[in-house]
């Protein structure tokens, strides 16, 4: 099915570490979205239009739309989208998609949040919903970069513990970095040696998973999940674990 698209103009660029960006962008149509999906972005280059799926960032109330990215070096879209600025172009289709989003989602007491990198984005776009917050007593998100200035958003991230103190709990993990803020380890191996355990009891009941970034760490979350009685969530069968993989 060929997309339909309509422009849109770059607003702003933030570079937020080395290759490590958000870009927001305002379209005159509508765009339809719910908190935790993508859109599809298109750049008209070589005669071509090329595009890419990206998380949105923001609400569907809020005026812009913005997604976080990493430029990868040698890249055939990224670094395209890296070097606009404002007023340049850019095509989006009128809807977005995914499945990361509230509707699609179990109801149960905790929602952990776990994301490398840029997966981060579409959990922004959740926690920015006020839903989110009237649906689950507890909400942690597990969020691990490779150094601590490639955490994007800490301090929004960090603001909600002020916002809801006794509903939300946010594990920064630098893996490469030692930082004050943050752990240095994996939140992998946080599941394996107890720590998330001991902050909240993990079991089929009481635990959903949202899982975005890249295809190991959702793959070993997964299996340790698993390993703990949890499994797949999907349209048809309803489970305690989404996951959108981004490499």
């Amino acid at each position: 099915m060929m997309i339909q698209w309509q422009d849109a103009t770059v607003v702003s660029k933030h570079q937020w570490d080395t290759d490590l960006y958000s870009l927001t962008i305002h379209c005159e149509q509508p765009v339809t979205f719910k908190p935790g999906q993508f859109l599809n972005i298109g750049l008209q280059h070589n005669n071509e239009t090329l595009y890419r799926p990206y998380s949105l960032v923001n609400t569907p109330d809020q005026e812009n739309l913005t997604i976080h990215f990493n430029a990868v070096r040698g890249g055939k879209f990224s670094p395209l989208l890296a070097q606009l600025s404002a007023g340049d172009n850019v095509l989006v289709p009128a809807k977005g998609g995914g499945l990361l989003t509230l509707d699609a989602t179990p109801k149960r007491r905790q929602l952990w949040l776990c994301a490398t990198g840029t997966g981060i984005g579409p959990f922004l776009s959740l926690l920015r919903s006020q839903a989110l917050w009237q649906t689950f007593e507890q909400i942690i998100v597990c969020y691990a970069t490779k150094t601590r200035d490639g955490m994007a958003y800490f301090d929004e991230l960090a603001n909600y513990r002020t916002q809801y103190p006794k509903q939300y709990h946010f594990l920064p993990y630098a893996t490469q970095q030692s930082a004050n803020d943050s752990q240095q380890q994996r939140f992998t191996t946080a599941l394996i040696n107890g720590d998330l355990d001991r902050l909240f009891p993990i079991n089929a009941k009481d635990s959903h998973f949202m899982l975005c970034g890249n295809s190991a760490m959702i793959n070993e979350m997964s299996d340790l999940l698993t390993e703990k009685g949890l499994s797949p969530h999907s349209r048809l069968q309803a489970g305690n674990i989404s996951i959108e993989k981004y490499f």
